[in-house]
């Protein structure tokens, strides 16, 4: 088939950006007065949903102190952004070889510290929409893609959407766009393999002929 745009997730798909999101962790809980957070502990734990991880990283329990958390959580990374974020190797040059498809970020992080991260490595230009965690319900919603699409123009059935988490691939076919994962980030190659995504990358340039030879 011929894709008229291509999706994408950014934390673990995209760009590193562990370190800073757990050092953002430690941020948060320190200024909340858990001063017994690491940043090791912190690093385990992403991943998860954000008010769980960080009461675990913590070592409490209470729901709403969760949620409070997570409220704080948003705004050190805004604060914050992703200062020390990198790209996962070929993935400059995979987006500068498909550069001529219209491309959009669906990601669970601030759409601020996407773009703080897109600006500092030039590619800010190369996607046309992003929606962020304060944009659109978490996934495996949908919902989030659906407004990249009306945002992009394009019908859903006619996009690419890759990802580096099952949670990645169940929110692209919820849309109902194609799906393919990548496993430089936190997926494994079982995880990712029940969930039946339309691909599995070997490595990141893979998805060049993927595309480019419409494979369906």
């Amino acid at each position: 088939m011929t894709y008229t745009a291509l999706l994408f997730d950014f934390d673990d798909c995209l760009f590193f950006t562990v370190d800073d999101r757990a050092r953002n962790s430690v941020l948060t809980l320190h200024e909340n007065g858990y001063h017994e957070a690491t940043f090791e502990n912190a690093k385990m734990r992403i991943g998860g949903e954000t008010a769980l991880r960080l009461l675990a990283t913590a070592g409490i329990e209470d729901p709403e102190i969760g949620q409070r958390l997570a409220l704080h959580y948003e705004e050190v990374n805004r604060r914050e952004g992703y200062p020390t974020a990198y790209p996962y190797p070929e993935v400059l040059q995979t987006l500068d070889a498909l550069r001529d498809y219209p491309m959009g970020i669906f990601s669970a992080s601030i759409r601020e510290a996407i773009e703080g991260v897109l600006e500092r490595h030039g590619l800010r230009e190369r996607f046309s929409a992003i929606v962020g965690l304060e944009d659109a319900e978490p996934k495996p919603s949908p919902e989030g893609i659906l407004k990249l699409c009306e945002k992009l123009g394009v019908d859903p059935t006619c996009c690419l959407f890759v990802g580096d988490n099952p949670k990645d691939v169940r929110t692209g076919k919820a849309a109902g766009t194609r799906t393919a994962a990548v496993l430089h980030g936190i997926g494994t190659l079982q995880d990712l393999k029940s969930e039946e995504p339309d691909t599995i990358l070997g490595q990141f340039s893979d998805l060049i002929p993927f595309v480019r030879e419409g494979i369906s």
